[in-house]
């Protein structure tokens, strides 16, 4: 698997992973996120079921946006959102919660739409829209 560029550049000490320590430390303590001359809008998720990345590792930048999954939370049920399911899940209805600088968390809520294509959507429209 560490044949992929993105596997490579999650190694400790690999050149991307090198280059972001650099760029210091944002808002919330947590390593800040490159910013284009326009601005970048950064939305972060991650879930309590991937079994790759840890669903704090997934969310600790500093972000404008971080959205958590956690389906056990919501209906018990132990397979929700895995690392694969990001990039393909363009509907359905998922347990999570939201944090949008500078609030908190909000509480655990099965949201319509949900899924992880359908939440970035939200995010850059409202964003453009903006």
């Amino acid at each position: 698997m560490l044949n992929y560029g993105q596997c490579q550049d999650m190694v400790p000490g690999s050149a991307m992973l090198q280059y972001l320590e650099s760029l210091g430390t944002g808002w919330d303590g947590h390593p800040e996120l490159p910013v284009s001359a326009m601005g970048t809008n950064w939305t972060v998720m991650s879930s309590f079921e991937d079994l790759i990345t840890s669903y704090s590792s997934g969310i600790s930048v500093a972000a404008q946006h971080k959205i958590q999954y956690n389906s056990l939370r919501c209906t018990g049920d132990e397979f929700g959102l895995g690392h694969g399911d990001f990039p393909h899940k363009s509907a359905g209805n998922y347990c999570l919660r939201a944090r949008h600088y500078p609030g908190s968390w909000s509480t655990w809520g099965i949201l319509n739409p949900s899924s992880p294509i359908a939440r970035a959507y939200l995010g850059i429209h409202r964003h453009s829209a903006a």
